[in-house]
């Protein structure tokens, strides 16, 4: 398993994930139970606000209860409340 965002040739992430300083690994990184089978979810602290990646590793959507209220996904900018759906083998990176 590697980068598989980068295998769709699609480097856009990458400016945001460089903008994001909770994703870098020397961040306390908490797993959290995402209750939804096939989807693994951690949290990383921050300064100011978390970060919370939820990555479905099922062909198929995902209804995922973050319970954490009002959410933004930073690759999309959508704004979610509660409940977020993850696309098949999709990956999603929220700002709680």
């Amino acid at each position: 398993m590697g980068d598989e965002l980068g295998l769709l040739n699609d480097h856009s992430y990458l400016a945001v994930r460089k903008a994001t300083p909770q994703l870098a690994a020397y961040n306390p990184t908490q797993i959290i139970d995402s209750s939804t089978a096939g989807v693994f979810a951690f949290t990383r602290r921050g300064d100011y606000r978390d970060v919370t990646v939820l990555c479905n590793f099922t062909g198929q959507p995902q209804l995922v209860d973050i319970d954490a209220g009002q959410s933004t996904d930073l690759l999309t900018g959508d704004i979610d409340r509660g409940m977020v759906t993850s696309l098949p083998y999709g990956c999603l990176w929220l700002r709680v």
